[in-house]
């Protein structure tokens, strides 16, 4: 609530032109006035409307929490200061009522999130808070109470019976499962194994099983960056994955 009237914190991605960012916009007038450049996510003022916490996206999956002060008439001092290292993906920050700390959820590319905290001035760890699995969504009323949404993905491996190379045989049935994602099946040359993608374990890694879906065994431990899409060498003793690792 500004000088002149309300004010929305709004985002931009940057077309006709215009670089993205995060601008103030006055409802009455369709002003807008610039807050932050580059790609800039989930903006959250804090409760006395002088301090500006977003995500600044630095990568495909990976985003920091950071922090900008506000003039009393809703002007960038200074440049945003970064509040967290994670590496991760970064969401939903929202502000404790005394504005002293702010809650947001963090975890790895497709992987289980965890909800954080963290005192709103650069130089403080960020603390797991023992609840909120796969939160996202983040809002804290006045009172102190937090809601979130909690999104999780399960998606199988399904095998399709053939009467020819045109034609399904049957429907499909599930052939490799768990309670996460699993997905990018690839058979190996002799047929003998599949090679996939599986969160069974947390995050997303790179799995191999018997082709009758047995005997499941995890091949990478990449603990939170991307590895997907294994594919085998000719001779089935290597696979190429693409990863986000390092």
């Amino acid at each position: 609530d500004g000088p002149s009237g309300q004010r929305a914190c709004n985002l931009h991605g940057g077309g006709g032109g215009e670089a993205a960012g995060l601008f103030l916009l006055s409802p009455e007038s369709g002003d807008k006035r610039r807050l932050t450049k580059g790609a800039s996510l989930s903006p959250a003022l804090s409760p006395e409307g002088r301090r500006l916490a977003f995500v600044r996206q630095a990568g495909m999956s990976v985003g920091e929490l950071n922090l900008l002060n506000l003039s009393a008439d809703f002007l960038p001092e200074g440049e945003p200061m970064p509040l967290t290292s994670l590496k991760e993906e970064v969401g939903g920050p929202a502000w404790t009522p005394d504005g002293r700390e702010l809650v947001f959820s963090s975890g790895a590319h497709f992987a289980q999130r965890s909800l954080w905290r963290i005192t709103a001035a650069p130089g403080n760890s960020p603390r797991r808070v023992p609840l909120g699995e796969d939160a996202s969504s983040l809002a804290v009323s006045m009172n102190g109470r937090l809601a979130y949404s909690r999104y999780v993905s399960d998606t199988d491996i399904s095998r399709l019976p053939l009467r020819s190379k045109t034609e399904a045989g049957g429907p499909p049935e599930k052939f490799i499962s768990s309670t996460r994602m699993d997905a990018n099946p690839a058979y190996s040359p002799d047929g003998k194994r599949i090679a996939f993608n599986s969160m069974r374990s947390g995050n997303e890694e790179v799995w191999v099983a018997d082709a009758n879906g047995s005997n499941a065994l995890q091949l990478t431990n990449a603990g939170g960056p991307m590895v997907a899409d294994p594919r085998w060498s000719p001779d089935g003793q290597m696979l190429a994955i693409q990863s986000m690792r390092g």
